[in-house]
């Protein structure tokens, strides 16, 4: 049962599980000063196992606005639907990307055109999901979702509560997103990292039909120090994949696992992404509305990333490397826009 605190207009609303005690203080504190703050969220859960144990949210104080959107406790009420089926379909995308030996999931985005959902792994079966409305439909095509300035300032608000959040029983940040080692305000990595790899040092290996238009383009965006694997599917079956895994700089990634399995996990995730995607956009459709766009699933050794390009197309991604998630996934970003300025409109 849920017994909810008082908020003023503009004031987070917190309603708590009997069970979340004292011992939930610090964090409840933690996510009312997140929606205090500038953090472009509208509302956050917080979950141990399949347990819901409090909510903090916005949805009283005139936000968010946009066509459709009722606020209060309707919209209270569909979000807490969203996050507490999230969760439970978070353990099992968990359990299917063991395979590649990345390390567990701590970071996912879902965003589509009305709407952003993000859940983070605090520890073990501990999550914080953040949601975010937009005020109009953003366009895929246009401009890079990954760069959307609210949905970003979001991204990174959330990493660093929850990098809080595992500072009260003594661990350290997992550098969710990358953006530890990104200056957010330049969108480069930081000074400290490889600098980038000359184009004659290049030989990334190369499957399925060179010919493809896509081909060229994905070429122009994969390199060791960022989007390190580029494929297209159409159909559900890969047309064409790039990667540099065997370059020299990305050796030490490849102690626990050989390249050859890591190729053969990415085309197996690329045939069942649209799949995994389908499952997730109808969890938290409430909120993104239509079809998810972008997903990002973001493990301690990197993250792969799903860009929508048409009803049958699809792009993947992936970075091996933690330090650069946030500049792969930008690059990622821009590499959709990219091919959808080449593409026919039919294919829209």
């Amino acid at each position: 049962m849920m017994t909810a605190g008082t908020s003023g207009r503009d004031e987070p609303f917190v309603a708590r599980t009997e069970h979340a005690g004292g011992a939930f203080g610090p964090g409840i504190d933690r996510c009312v000063a997140l929606l205090r703050s500038d953090s472009a969220l509208h509302y956050v859960a917080h979950y141990t196992g399949r347990s819901l144990d409090f909510t903090v949210d916005l949805l009283d104080a005139g936000r968010p606005r946009g066509p459709g959107r009722e606020g209060g406790a309707g919209l209270r009420d569909s979000c807490q639907r969203v996050s507490r089926h999230l969760t439970f379909q978070l353990d099992e995308v968990n359990r299917d990307l063991a395979e590649v030996r990345s390390g567990a999931l701590i970071r996912t985005v879902l965003q589509g055109r009305d709407g952003t959902v993000f859940g983070f792994s605090v520890v073990p079966r501990q999550y914080l999901i953040g949601i975010r409305f937009e005020e109009s439909p953003t366009d895929p095509f246009r401009s890079p979702l990954s760069e959307h300035p609210e949905a970003r300032k979001a991204d990174q608000a959330m990493a660093d509560t929850v990098s809080a959040l595992r500072a009260t029983v003594r661990l350290l940040p997992q550098n969710a997103g990358g953006w530890l080692t990104e200056d957010p305000g330049s969108g480069q990595p930081d000074n400290n990292l490889p600098g980038p790899v000359p184009d004659n040092d290049l030989d990334p290996h190369t499957s399925g039909d060179s010919d493809d238009w896509t081909a060229d383009v994905c070429r122009r965006f994969v390199r060791p120090t960022g989007l390190q694997y580029a494929a297209n599917f159409r159909d559900n079956q890969a047309v064409f994949t790039l990667d540099v895994l065997d370059h020299e700089r990305l050796a030490p990634f490849f102690t626990q696992i050989t390249v050859a399995a890591r190729r053969k996990f990415y085309a197996n995730l690329g045939r069942q992404f649209s799949f995994i995607a389908g499952q997730l956009g109808r969890i938290v459709r409430p909120v993104t509305g239509g079809q998810l766009e972008r997903v990002a699933l973001d493990v301690e050794q990197g993250a792969m990333y799903f860009y929508r390009l048409g009803p049958v197309e699809h792009l993947l991604g992936v970075t091996v490397d933690q330090s650069v998630v946030s500049q792969a996934d930008d690059s990622m970003a821009r590499l959709t826009v990219e091919l959808s300025r080449q593409a026919r409109p039919a294919r829209r």
